[in-house]
């Protein structure tokens, strides 16, 4: 796997940073308000959800708990593995790498 994905384009704060990036997910909705408005636009059960540039997977858990399938692409290998071992046991949640370009799906 080549260390970046084609046609990414870095992401200077998760990439270089991906420490500082969980704790900014943690406290962009602590309270989970965007997470309810997004569940009552299209309720994630029984759905496939396809997160684009994942990350570290931050989200990728909370999605599979009801999703029938979750689907994270990410261009950096390194945040690819951080995302495997985060959704590890997690049979309906896979992680590619990927960029939104040349999305791997």
């Amino acid at each position: 796997m080549p260390r970046i994905a084609q046609g990414a384009v870095p992401s200077p704060n998760i990439w270089n940073h991906p420490q500082i990036y969980e704790v900014e997910n943690r406290a962009v909705d602590p309270d989970g308000v965007i997470e309810a408005v997004l569940q009552a636009a299209r309720p994630w059960a029984g759905a496939t959800i396809l997160d684009i540039g994942c990350g570290t997977g931050f989200h990728l858990p909370r999605f599979g708990t009801s999703a029938a399938q979750v689907i994270g692409v990410e261009p950096h290998l390194d945040l690819v593995r951080w995302a495997r071992l985060r959704c590890r046991g997690m049979p309906t949640v896979s992680i590619e790498q990927g960029s939104a370009q040349l999305l791997p799906i």
